[in-house]
């Protein structure tokens, strides 16, 4: 195979991967691929029951919230920086919308000083290094995620999870025989979970569930975890459990390198979570259960309804009001 050709293989691959972490993440974010809001299903309410209310904006956020006596906009405000810290910059996840901010606009910084903030601990400097690398270098670009994991980020664990996902969907063993690249895919395979992309990428969503609590998990990151799952052995599921428990260890090892908690375990003061999620999490029945180190005891709950009319928990965790 000439140079040329194997730089066309290895692009045209690139592209593909690129493709599917576009339509995936618009997918978990409720938007279509151009950036633009999916129409909301119609609702089929039984009228033998309540219905909870429907929170889709931040307007019938500030509503309920004005209700109860609420600074709605401060609490939202320290809502949006408690995910900031976690790697959540730009995305809404109340709302599972995009919203603008610098942190989005790569044009703005000059790639030597995103270099060197990356290099001196901020996590949204290498995770704006990291995007930047999913065409041309996607092993670039999960090097440069851990390293914003180990700096603080929740969000990048699952920016690797997606990204293995996607080269494993693509094929990418039996795409590619450039031998630099078929080294790094051996790297990856060999310090995840048995040698297999899927139960890595199972592992590093385990890690940020074990690392972000149930904040951070919404009905999409649900039916993801429920995807990779799906017809797991249990020994398959004992090493994924265990497998995640020692990577988060060592990332926290990472963060304290780098002055930052091991763990963030302050609790936001509001925030969505799927009923019962508890119940449906894995590695409850192994020796590996995620532990859940956010205290909610003194947290209110409400039943809501979001854009798409799936059930939701409505945290207010206003312990100092």
């Amino acid at each position: 195979m000439t140079k040329t050709n194997r730089f066309t293989l290895i692009a045209t691959f690139l592209l593909a991967v690129l493709l599917y972490m576009i339509l995936r993440f618009a997918h978990d974010l409720n938007v279509a691929w151009d950036g633009s809001m999916r129409e909301p299903p119609p609702i089929t309410a039984d009228p033998n029951k309540p219905t909870p209310p429907r929170i889709t904006d931040t307007t019938d956020l500030s509503t309920l919230l004005q209700a109860q006596g609420i600074d709605s906009k401060e609490v939202i405000n320290s809502y949006t920086h408690w995910n900031d810290t976690r790697g959540f910059t730009g995305t809404n996840r109340l709302f599972g919308t995009v919203k603008s901010t610098p942190a989005d606009t790569t044009a703005a910084n000059d790639n030597a000083q995103l270099r060197a903030q990356s290099d001196a601990g901020d996590a949204t400097a290498s995770q704006m290094l990291a995007t930047q690398l999913l065409f041309t270098d996607s092993f670039g670009a999960i090097k440069l995620f851990r390293r914003a994991a180990e700096q603080g980020s929740t969000f990048a664990l699952l920016r690797i999870a997606s990204l293995l996902e996607a080269l494993e969907t693509a094929g990418f063993e039996k795409e590619t025989t450039d031998p630099t690249q078929l080294q790094h895919f051996a790297d990856i395979t060999k310090q995840g979970v048995g040698n297999s992309l899927r139960l890595t990428a199972l592992g590093y969503v385990v890690t940020a569930i074990r690392d972000g609590d149930i904040p951070i998990i919404d009905h999409s990151l649900q039916a993801w975890l429920d995807r990779l799952s799906d017809d797991l052995t249990n020994d398959e599921l004992v090493a994924v459990c265990a497998w995640s428990e020692r990577t988060l260890f060592d990332i926290a090892k990472g963060r304290a390198r780098h002055g930052k908690p091991p763990v963030q375990t302050d609790t936001p003061p509001i925030f969505f979570a799927v009923p019962e999620i508890t119940k449906h999490l894995p590695c409850s029945q192994t020796a590996y259960p995620i532990e859940n180190l956010m205290d909610l005891t003194d947290c209110s709950v409400t039943k809501v309804r979001n854009i798409a009319d799936q059930t939701l928990d409505l945290h207010i965790c206003l312990i100092d009001q």
